[in-house]
């Protein structure tokens, strides 16, 4: 299984994503599936891509349908916006979904909740590349 890293429309790479925390779940009746049989997980956190919308909004795109006769990928792709509330979804089958992402009210749920500013460095380090400080 092999993950497609984001491109610019240069076709400049600019991350590699590498799963940290692998999914094994059971859904009674729906859905069965051990990632940690068949995938590695990542060795390091990568920080967020920088894009026109910013990085608080989360798109989580995934996989669905049958991948091959041993494995079929549950799907539910979402976006959230930055109090993690769902604003579009799509349902188990392929397809897409789309989000009105909403800038101004973006920034002031930054401005109410200042999260950077109590960041703890000592405990987390730093999550923005050298080259985007």
């Amino acid at each position: 299984w092999k993950r497609v890293p984001p491109v610019l429309s240069t076709g400049q790479l600019v991350a590699t994503y590498r799963k940290t925390h692998l999914c094994d779940v059971e859904l009674e009746g729906r859905v069965s599936m051990k990632e940690s049989g068949f995938t590695n997980p990542g060795a390091e956190i990568v920080p967020p891509v920088s894009t026109p919308a910013g990085k608080c909004y989360v798109v989580a795109a995934a996989q669905t349908g049958q991948n091959h006769e041993r494995r079929v990928s549950y799907g539910h792709s979402l976006v959230a916006d930055p109090w993690g509330t769902v604003v579009a979804q799509c349902s188990d089958t392929p397809g897409l979904c789309y989000a009105n992402i909403d800038l101004e009210y973006l920034q002031r749920v930054r401005r109410q909740i200042p999260v950077h500013q109590h960041r703890r460095h000592d405990l987390y380090g730093t999550t923005t590349p050298p080259s985007m400080r």
